[in-house]
């Protein structure tokens, strides 16, 4: 044979292993992520549970909970179900998650495993931004004007203000919630109450001084330097008052009787 056949039948076996070598790592390769799949779909859906929870490999011996007002630790607590007997590795997390956010008050929660041993719940809550009253019931509302859930009898000294509405209100949440968000912080603590009439007007009654103001959603923020300025000669000046009207541009009539 040749010199010049010799290296051709050479360079043809060599080039035979390399490929024999390359379909088996390609076959290899594809295993392994078809196996990653139904490893992680089956722990997913919770086929793995019974095998992950029969390992005693990092028990779960703390559960660090930490919560914002108005939940506190003890009642995220009384929420969770039995993990003394769990593991870090067999717990699945998605489904506690999942629990948590759907009571009432929580807008956000993280749960961490730290190993060896402890489980960290973080729960960020949602913050009440008015009390509104609806035939007679005081509910807890969020920024956005959606319930948050019906508040108790003692929720009502929460230092929120009341919202409530007449029959013929027909206001939308993101519209009044809008008005309370832009509440300036000298005038926010004096407002005890907004009623709401019918769109676009509403009143908001101050508990110092104890006015009654009539105010109109199209302007009110640009009435609010008027009722300011008011407020500054309340004592001296404006004692009989009880009723500003602050519907009109640029104008307040004033009233020393409130509406009934």
């Amino acid at each position: 044979m040749n010199p010049r056949d010799l290296h051709i039948n050479q360079s043809v076996s060599r080039f035979s292993e390399t490929f024999v070598i390359a379909k088996r790592a390609t076959i290899l390769g594809i295993f392994l992520v078809l196996s990653a799949g139904v490893i992680t779909i089956s722990y997913q859906i919770g086929l793995l549970d019974g095998l992950l929870n029969s390992l005693t490999l990092f028990p779960i011996a703390t559960i660090s909970v930490h919560v914002q007002a108005p939940l506190d630790e003890a009642t995220v607590r009384s929420w969770l179900p039995k993990l003394s007997d769990k593991t870090l590795i067999g717990l699945r997390v998605r489904p506690l998650s999942d629990m948590i956010l759907g009571k009432s008050w929580v807008d956000m929660v993280s749960i961490r495993k730290v190993f060896p041993d402890t489980l960290e719940i973080n729960i960020a809550t949602k913050q009440a931004l008015a009390l509104g009253v609806i035939k007679g019931e005081g509910f807890f509302f969020d920024s956005n004007g959606k319930v948050i859930e019906k508040s108790s009898p003692q929720a009502w000294a929460v230092p929120v203000p009341i919202v409530s509405r007449s029959d013929d209100s027909d206001w939308e949440g993101g519209q009044w919630a809008t008005v309370v968000r832009k509440l300036p912080e000298p005038l926010r603590p004096q407002v005890s109450e907004i009623a709401l009439e019918r769109f676009p007007y509403f009143r908001i009654f101050l508990n110092s001084p104890r006015w009654e103001v009539a105010l109109a959603f199209e302007n009110w923020e640009a009435q609010l330097p008027y009722l300011t300025h008011l407020m500054q000669y309340a004592a001296s000046q404006f004692a009989h008052v009880r009723k500003i009207n602050l519907i009109l541009s640029k104008k307040a009539i004033v009233s020393g009787r409130f509406s009934k």
